[in-house]
């Protein structure tokens, strides 16, 4: 019976199976089988691969996070979100780069006032693990003045590091560098790849391999020169070109990185360039001549180790220009928690929606765009003495209404030309109003200038005064390192309604050395009302508040009894007010009559009835009354009893 029965499900089963849609039901059956059987370890492993990659990636940045203050980089782990948000760059005033890992961008030089736009050499190194997928994350690292890359990869379930650090050095005005560095902390090596793509559709130049023997080591680099268009010169008699050269040491492209080791790969270029040329004639001794100062300074910096140039660069950058910044923290108006008050509406154009990296980004740029003549080892003792005594008098820096209210100074940039414009724009602006001495400083001068313009603070002969309304402060302000005199000073401005001060303090600084005390320094709020305080390493506090009519809301002066005197002598107001107490009236007065609806109303009626009512006097007049003796004087003239006699 059993065997009967089995039988029979066999002669079932095999019908089924001879069927079309059996044998189709069973083909499907098979290939899931194999598909899930080869690709299913696959995408457990890939899995698994992943999360080891992105916890490796967590890791490293967190390390950095704890590492540098909130303000003092920018990581983006998604490369469409960096190209939107902020333009990764690197520059010293003189040659500056994009740097980006996905569309290699050219150099740009500094001619003149504004950068150029790439020219045809790309210097990108760009580095990979071979037949490995890669979690990333690109940093801009404000305070140090270069950009980053973290990849991690996962190999046997180990995590391998690869960082890749580009910048271009702040002293040294014709230097860029990259650094490569694999860390492998696999059982198992791997392949380091690396590329450089280097002239770029450049007509007419000319490249060769050459090599320079220090110290016995044969260094081996590429020579590239040649001659482009000048982007802005042109000449009724012909155009002009500028000529450019180019050393890069050269590299492996593949190399083999045994387990448990770390591997570093240093690259220099040297960048030499000539002002707007028109003769052509000249190019061959332009371009010889930049070809002897590029492989002399190229073999002077053989002779230096990488790491000291690079100290070189982080210690300029952080300490000296990165050491005076603005910080600036929105604030939410209304809390929930907090009865509302009554405001008058504020234009739109007074209330910058200015998030902290925007403003970080900017004064980036703005530093990275300009040199550093203080800093040069070119420049002479006697020299940077005389510009140190002139950061002392800025002249009538800044005469005009506080930058943080002109939204066209605050933009958020995605390429070179724009950048370049934003840097245009905030030097004619500081120039036009009174920062000339400032600029002519370089970089740190710059930054002076961008700091009182912030706020509109001018220099008078005995004080510095602010003369930013307080009232259309909605965002806290932070200028760390403001130079008056010989003094560095901290400035906190917090308008909310659980503050409403201006933090103040003396900071201690490296940027200048004095051999002689500072002077005291003392300040006051608006109208100085109450008694100048002096200032010092701890942190003191004034009352924000505002005046009517508007005055200063703060005043620094080395004399204390001056500051007194204004306030008996020359400050004149009528009240005087807490930055949140603005009147209803305040409010009209700034944003014309505030008049009843129904005023209104009335008066377009008005206006409305007396043309219905010209228009129906028209009408009557030209068109009815005027047709019927039109009519009248026609059938007179033809009885003829308005003939004359």
């Amino acid at each position: 019976m059993t065997q009967m029965l089995n039988n029979n499900f066999m002669r079932n089963l095999l019908g089924a199976v001879n069927a079309p849609k059996g044998r189709k039901v069973c083909l499907a059956i098979f290939i899931g089988l194999v598909f899930f059987g080869y690709l299913g370890p696959w995408v457990i492993n890939h899995g698994k691969a992943t999360q080891i990659t992105v916890e490796c990636l967590e890791v490293v940045l967190k390390d950095y996070e704890r590492k540098y203050a909130e303000n003092e980089y920018l990581i983006h782990q998604s490369p469409k979100s960096l190209e939107e948000q902020v333009h990764p760059f690197v520059g010293n005033g003189n040659i500056g780069f994009t740097v980006n890992y996905f569309y290699p961008a050219g150099l740009i030089l500094r001619l003149g006032s504004s950068w150029t736009k790439d020219v045809p050499y790309r210097p990108m190194v760009r580095a990979r693990l071979e037949s490995l997928n890669d979690q990333s994350a690109s940093i801009i690292n404000y305070k140090n003045g270069m950009v980053e890359r973290l990849q991690c990869y996962s190999i046997d379930g180990a995590c391998v590091l690869m960082s890749l650090k580009t910048f271009v050095h702040r002293t040294r005005h014709s230097l860029l560098l990259q650094e490569i560095k694999v860390e492998n902390k696999a059982n198992t090596p791997v392949t380091l790849k690396m590329e450089r793509n280097g002239p770029y559709y450049w007509k007419g130049s000319a490249t060769s391999t050459e090599i320079l023997e220090v110290e016995g080591n044969p260094h081996e680099y590429t020579l590239s020169s040649g001659k482009f268009k000048a982007p802005y010169e042109r000449d009724r008699t012909g155009e002009y070109f500028v000529a450019m050269v180019i050393a890069a040491t050269n590299f492996v492209k593949e190399v083999t990185i045994p387990p448990g080791t770390v591997h570093t790969e240093q690259v220099i270029a040297v960048v030499k360039f000539s002002q707007p040329f028109l003769d052509a004639h000249k190019e061959n001794d332009i371009s010889a001549e930049l070809v002897d100062k590029t492989e002399e300074e190229l073999f002077s910096l053989l002779h230096m180790d990488f790491n000291i140039l690079m100290q070189e660069h982080v210690e300029t950058w952080s300490q000296h220009i990165w050491s005076s910044k603005m910080w600036l923290e929105p604030l939410n108006l209304l809390q929930e928690d907090q009865p509302k008050k009554s405001h008058p509406p504020l234009p739109v154009l007074l209330q910058p929606q200015l998030s902290p990296q925007l403003v970080v980004a900017t004064v980036y740029y703005v530093l990275s765009s300009v040199d550093a003549p203080l800093f040069l080892p070119s420049t002479s003792q006697l020299t940077k003495k005389e510009m140190y005594s002139a950061l002392k008098m800025p002249g009538s820096c800044f005469n005009g209404q506080p930058t943080i209210f002109e939204e066209n100074l605050w933009k958020p940039i995605d390429n070179t030309v724009d950048m370049s414009d934003l840097v245009s724009h905030w030097q004619h602006t500081l120039f036009k109003h009174g920062c000339r001495s400032l600029l002519n400083l370089g970089v740190t001068g710059f930054m002076q200038a961008m700091m009182l313009s912030l706020l509109g603070a001018q220099f008078h002969e005995y004080e510095l005064a602010f003369h930013a309304d307080p009232t259309q402060i909605h965002t806290k302000v932070q200028i760390h390192n403001l130079l008056y005199n010989a003094s560095f000073v901290d400035i906190d401005v917090d308008p909310s309604s659980e503050s409403r001060e201006i933090g103040l303090s003396i900071t201690t600084s490296e940027a200048i050395k004095q051999s002689s005390q500072p002077l005291l320094v003392f300040a006051c709020g608006a109208g100085c009302e109450s008694e100048p305080i002096e200032l010092n390493s701890e942190r003191q506090v004034v009352d924000l508040k505002w005046t009517d009519p508007q005055t200063p809301v703060l005043y620094f002066s080395h004399d204390r009894k001056h500051l007194s005197f204004m306030k008996k002598s020359i400050i004149h107001y009528k009240h005087i007010r807490w930055v949140d107490d603005v009147p209803q009236e305040e409010g009209q007065h700034h944003h014309g009559l505030n008049l009843p609806v129904a005023f209104w109303v009335i008066i377009i009626g008005l206006i409305f009835g007396f043309h219905l009512f010209l228009f129906k006097l028209i009408y009557q007049e030209y068109c009815v009354g005027g047709g019927s003796r039109s009519s009248e004087k026609y059938r007179r003239g033809k009885d003829g009893t308005n003939s004359k006699v």
